[in-house]
């Protein structure tokens, strides 16, 4: 697992705009779940997938719903992640922890 000084150093190169919060979602989720790895990658294409992000009036006591959400001219590609309504399913959401 990358050390706090490498994290860092890589959001602060990927110019995020949040660095603090961001390091430290990604150290929470990097100790929970241990085959997990930070990596930074350049990109040539850029994707734009529309989604949609539910926060429920209960939240952060319930997991938000996501959403793929395609223009007319997209189709979901179903699978174990993604619905053919465009819910998302991922462990994350399924074992939310306030």
């Amino acid at each position: 697992m990358a050390s706090y000084p490498d994290i860092h150093e890589l959001l602060v190169k990927s110019k995020y705009r949040n660095v603090d919060a961001t390091k430290k979602d990604v150290m929470q989720v990097l100790r929970m779940y241990h085959g997990l790895s930070y990596v930074s990658e350049d990109y040539e294409s850029t994707y734009h997938i529309p989604i949609c992000i539910i926060l429920m009036d209960t939240h952060p006591h319930n997991a938000p719903m996501c959403f793929v959400k395609p223009t007319p001219e997209m189709h979901i590609k179903v699978s174990r992640f993604v619905d053919h309504n465009g819910k998302v399913y991922l462990p994350y959401l399924h074992d939310w922890q306030p």
